[in-house]
């Protein structure tokens, strides 16, 4: 009788080392998958839609060249301030 109980203590206590390895390796993997993840996230700058202080755009800068539309009907809506814009040359900042 004690040799069976002996042998199913050993089976039981086997058991729950293999459990506890299995549990400790699945734990170790998914917080390592989190930690990893965590540190390579990456950043991604804003855009800035501000206009520089010398008075051009954005696109006047990267190199484009101005071509105003001077259709009669376009040129009817636009303001006094965005056609001497035009005309001047710069892209226009008003509407």
């Amino acid at each position: 009788m004690n040799i069976k109980n002996t042998g199913k203590k050993a089976t039981i206590v086997a058991m729950i080392a293999v459990a506890m390895l299995i549990g400790a390796i699945g734990g170790s993997t998914v917080l390592s998958a989190v930690t990893a993840n965590a540190q390579s996230a990456t950043i991604t700058p804003a855009v800035s839609n501000t206009k520089p202080d010398n008075g051009t755009s954005n696109e006047a800068q990267s190199g484009r060249t101005l071509k105003p539309n001077e259709d009669t009907a376009h040129e009817a809506k636009e303001s006094p301030e965005r056609e001497a814009q035009e005309n001047a040359g710069k892209f226009p900042t008003v509407k």
